[in-house]
């Protein structure tokens, strides 16, 4: 366990340590310029994950300890349709964007042999891959609701990466997928690095789903591991996020247009909470998840920690929003409670009538 630790922890510092110059380099050529495709920092962000990618996949063949094999093609395709997802966004259309996205999960879900049932053998093959489809094209897709604020996306990234990391050390799946959730972890955490003071280089929608897609990826070769449903816990926050959101946008009917102007951290924000504050109470929230996975690495049952899970989450989010509200005056206090018995009062009075 103390030799993968250091191996996927080395492995995601060299990716820290690469993205980290890319992007100082980027952001001093940057200055003072517009836009220019030369100056895109995902596009060297993802020639820096294919390097690191293939050098993992090619190099460390006693990382390659899976079940199911994952190839250099394997690795080659992954990146090639984070890439295809990239460029159909700078198309701006957004039919063509979201068709993209379908297929490309679909030819992730064909790098996994038929005989392979993730979730149960008690499930048909087609159930399994629907299953397996909707897991993935919300991972990929429904990520961009995080990408409203600076930091918030890459929290979350940062500790599913760290999760399989963690996973992969402990023998709960293979060490190549450690290495390369290192490599995700490590560029992100530069890019994380250089906005963190000030927000230097944006991360548009685009590079939001080209690296959701990327941990979609992971995912799925966790899950063909019989790693689902831990790696359905590190994604929980995300769904929780989304069901708190899209619940938010359909009963309070807010004129926002968006969904990420109707997630709990966002509302976090606008009660005058710190951005820095609003990252380290997601991060404890992303380790509590991290705990969590590699607990149901080896748990009996593939279902009851990860709707704890889900439970826990939005449990500790509005713990988070009422934690962040401002304390009530004594007269604002005096003044609800005022209106309580008046209420109380009226209820009881038509009762009697």
């Amino acid at each position: 366990m103390t030799v993968s630790l250091i191996y996927v922890l080395g492995i995601a510092l060299c990716g820290f340590v690469a993205s980290r110059l890319t992007l100082g380099i980027l952001v001093n050529k940057m200055q003072g310029r517009s836009y220019a495709l030369k100056y895109d920092a995902w596009l060297y962000m993802l020639g820096l994950f294919s390097l690191g990618s293939l050098s993992v996949a090619y190099f460390t063949p006693a990382f390659h300890d899976q079940i199911v094999s994952l190839s250099l093609s394997s690795v080659i395709l992954t990146v090639f349709l984070a890439a295809f997802i990239y460029a159909a966004f700078t198309l701006d259309n957004p039919w063509i964007l979201n068709g993209t996205i379908i297929l490309s999960v679909i030819a992730l879900l064909y790098l996994l042999p038929p005989e392979n049932i993730v979730l149960s053998a008690a499930y048909p093959l087609l159930a399994d891959r629907l299953i397996l489809f909707a897991f993935l094209l919300f991972l990929t897709r429904a990520s961009t609701i995080l990408n409203a604020q600076n930091g918030i996306f890459l929290i979350y990234a940062l500790t599913f990466c760290f999760g399989l990391m963690f996973m992969a050390t402990l023998g709960g799946v293979p060490l190549i997928l450690g290495g390369l959730a290192a490599v995700i972890g490590g560029i992100l955490s530069g890019f994380f690095n250089i906005n963190a003071l000030r927000e230097k280089i944006a991360l548009n929608k685009g590079a939001c789903i080209s690296a959701s897609f990327l941990l979609s990826a992971l995912a799925l070769y966790a899950s063909a591991e019989y790693a689902f449903s831990a790696t359905f816990i590190l994604g929980s926050y995300l769904l929780i996020e989304f069901i708190w959101a899209t619940a938010n946008y359909f009963l309070h009917r807010h004129n926002s247009t968006e969904l990420s102007q109707e997630t709990a951290y966002n509302m976090l924000l606008s009660q005058n909470s710190s951005l820095y504050a609003v990252w380290i109470a997601l991060a404890k929230i992303g380790l509590v998840n991290i705990i969590l996975a590699c607990f149901q690495l080896y748990a009996p049952n593939r279902f009851s920690l990860p709707i704890f899970a889900l439970i826990l989450n939005l449990w500790l989010l509005s713990r988070l929003l009422s934690a962040f509200e401002p304390p009530a005056t004594f007269k604002a206090a005096n003044k609800q409670l005022v209106d309580t018995i008046k209420q109380g009062i009226k209820e009881a009075f038509r009762k009697d009538h």
